[in-house]
């Protein structure tokens, strides 16, 4: 039911890039529908081409003009994304994707205007854990390798990167302790000590502590220090990090919320500019606050930055339907700013979400107007914005061609 309630921006996911940190890259689809896009990718849907138009309204008939970009998706019955592309006119990228039977990578192509870019190939054990990933250029050449090594107890305990001529540039040495929780690495570069991250844990497996420490030569220096603090049900509710620069203090606050089923529903970032951190006005805050219909599904969003306050309204299938925002001129947030106890009235909140909900005067409001196909996914999306005493125009369309799996 959380996975349900999630949201994710499907886009980014597609389309992120996995630095030397991530382990493996996303390339299953979101079972659930998103607040974004909102497509339900089951293992029946084998195809989705994605055209995006700019618009031009003429007397209340709306022509489409241009083609923005175009974007392609296929899959195979195992959700697994096999081919992704974008074409915005400039260039054309395209990625295909190949899988062993365990639903791991085991290559994937790049190309730019149909032209070669890149080769990625993954190894595996016999147990599945990933080995070995090698990087080729748009001649083939090996240019980078990572690889993986494993404990009795299928844990990574190490994992380096090496240059084409096969050197050691750069290794992770993980540490876990008897009952098989990490509990921090070390990070060498060229063979030499960088950095040395340690790790707590409650007795429940929850992160509390987290120490980052940089080598240089003969120096050492703590670079920041993470505290994390979990409610009954494991979620993490509340993030300290402290970071050095004149002085070794607190840089940022977080907390979450969350309900039974895991779901977030309210979260506020804290942080300030730590040279001038005994100016109230330093501080900045973010605030996000979530709410959800009876059937787990996001109904609205609201929240609030330095200088803005923005609202979402979502249809009963988790589409984003309407977007305000407006300027925060008095910078009001339902947060007490205290450095101490960041405490914030639960009445404050609630009557602005009341003057939200009823806002009248707005700087940009953007609404979306869905079509949708049988099986509950949108095939065109209308745009419309307007600013303060305008009408609004349509500025977008986009529409999808979605292929299923026969039968579905």
């Amino acid at each position: 039911m959380a996975t349900k309630k999630t949201i994710v921006l499907l886009i980014s996911l597609l389309f992120s890039i996995c630095g030397y940190a991530q382990d493996i890259e996303i390339t299953k689809l979101p079972e659930y529908p998103t607040s974004e896009d909102s497509i339900r990718f089951f293992e029946k849907i084998k195809s989705v081409r994605e055209t995006s138009y700019g618009v031009a309204e003429k007397f209340g008939e709306i022509s489409k003009e241009r083609i923005n970009y175009i974007k392609i998706y296929k899959c195979d019955r195992k959700k697994n994304l096999t081919e992704y592309g974008y074409d915005d006119g400039y260039n054309d990228k395209k990625a295909i994707i190949k899988y062993n039977d365990n639903g791991g990578k085991t290559e994937k192509k790049t190309y730019t205007n149909e032209k070669l870019d890149s080769i990625i190939v993954w190894k595996y054990d016999n147990k599945g854990n990933i080995i070995e990933k090698n990087n080729y250029g748009s001649d083939k050449v090996l240019f980078s390798k990572i690889k993986w090594k494993y404990n009795d107890k299928n844990k990574c305990i190490e994992k380096s990167k090496y240059d084409s001529l096969g050197n050691a540039v750069l290794r992770e040495i993980r540490d876990f302790d008897t009952e098989g929780y990490y509990t921090g690495h070390a990070e060498y570069e060229n063979g030499k000590l960088k950095w040395k991250c340690t790790h707590k844990f409650d007795d429940r497996g929850n992160l509390t502590d987290d120490v980052r420490v940089a080598y240089c030569d003969s120096d050492i220096d703590t670079l920041w220090i993470r505290k994390l603090k979990y409610d009954e049900f494991d979620n993490w509710t509340e993030f300290d990090e402290f970071q050095k620069h004149n002085q070794f203090q607190l840089s940022r606050k977080k907390f979450t919320r969350h309900d039974r089923d895991k779901v977030k529903i309210e979260a506020r970032d804290f942080y300030w500019n730590n040279w001038d951190y005994d100016k109230k006005y330093e501080i900045f805050c973010s605030s996000k606050f979530y709410f959800y219909n009876s059937n787990g599904e996001l109904k609205m969003a609201y929240g609030c930055g330095s200088d803005y306050w923005w609202y979402n309204k979502y249809d009963v299938k988790g589409n984003l339907i309407e977007y305000l925002q407006k300027k925060n001129d008095e910078c009001r947030t339902p947060i007490i700013k205290d450095k101490k106890t960041f405490k914030y009235s639960e009445e404050e909140v609630r009557k602005m979400e009341k003057e939200i909900e009823n806002m009248k005067e707005f700087d940009v409001k953007t609404q979306y107007v869905y079509t949708f196909d049988e099986c509950d996914n949108w095939i065109t999306k209308t745009t419309y914005q307007q600013k303060l005493n305008s009408l609004p125009i349509c500025i977008n369309v986009i529409e999808r061609e979605i292929e299923y799996y026969d039968p579905y």
